[in-house]
């Protein structure tokens, strides 16, 4: 994750840097899929509030997530939201697959195809211990959790990955 960050931070272009952390702090953080992420609105984001969440559709040919959900950020993300967006709610761009893909390959990140959410699934059970809680949140199933992530961090290592810091160059 430190490398991805590392690399993010020579973004030279600051509004598609600050986009590029507001999509890891969607996906990385929040477990968020891709196709989610794409179709959110400005009203579905309230990182600003008290307890601060997003409410994800379900994303038009998205072939899970069935209903829409309420996803609530950890601190880390919605720090990230807060310093990357500070006015207004991100706007992901359609291109953000390929920009992703070419910040793993500078990251040297090997088969990053869905990193980001199995990331989060991954410590999110870890630290939390409930898996039911993450697939709650995620909107996937439990045998998904179940087979896919369970047992694969430790709480220590949940906690590490969570309590990243905000990166300076937001």
């Amino acid at each position: 994750m430190q490398r991805l960050l590392a690399t993010v931070g020579k973004i030279k272009d600051i509004e598609k840097r600050r986009e590029v952390y507001a999509f890891i702090a969607l996906s990385f953080f929040a477990g968020i899929r891709r196709c989610e992420i794409l179709a959110l609105k400005p009203e579905d984001f309230h990182y600003n509030d008290a307890y601060p969440y997003i409410r994800v559709s379900r994303a038009k040919g998205a072939s899970r997530g069935r209903r829409g959900r309420m996803v609530p950020l950890e601190q880390i993300s919605a720090d990230i939201l807060k310093a990357a967006c500070p006015k207004k709610p991100p706007q992901i761009s359609e291109d953000i697959s390929d920009i992703m893909e070419t910040l793993y390959d500078a990251s040297n990140i090997k088969d990053a195809h869905n990193i980001a959410r199995h990331s989060f699934i991954t410590y999110h059970v870890a630290k939390y211990g409930d898996e039911q809680r993450t697939i709650t949140i995620c909107g996937t199933s439990k045998d998904m959790a179940a087979f896919h992530y369970k047992g694969l961090a430790t709480k220590s290592q949940a906690e590490d990955y969570f309590s990243l810091c905000v990166p300076s160059d937001v």
